[in-house]
């Protein structure tokens, strides 16, 4: 099960909003760093569709059920790097949470 998650976790960091929103269960829970939940998922999708188009993710590391993100804004030096740790049912993320 943790190489599904692997996998739909890196499709959530690189993957077009077609694909991210196939990756997400309906009722996927996604928590942010800060204790914010977005619940459904349309309302992940439009959190993630919500950001700006500069802002650039990347995995850049897998483990067993999580991936590390760096994350990069054109002219600004240096990354942002957090984990994206998930569970899965069906081939569909039912659960993420941001890790600092």
């Amino acid at each position: 099960m943790s190489d599904e998650t692997t996998t739909l976790l890196r499709v959530l960091v690189e993957g077009d909003a077609r694909s991210v929103a196939e990756a997400l269960h309906a009722d996927v829970v996604f928590v942010q760093g800060d204790g914010t939940e977005h619940r459904g998922a349309d309302g992940v999708v439009a959190m993630f569709s919500g950001s700006d188009g500069e802002v650039r993710y990347a995995v850049v590391a897998v483990e067993s059920a999580a991936v590390r993100v760096e994350l990069t804004v054109p002219g600004i030096p240096g990354a942002v790097r957090f984990t994206l740790r998930g569970a899965s049912e069906s081939g569909r993320l039912v659960r993420v949470r941001v890790e600092a």
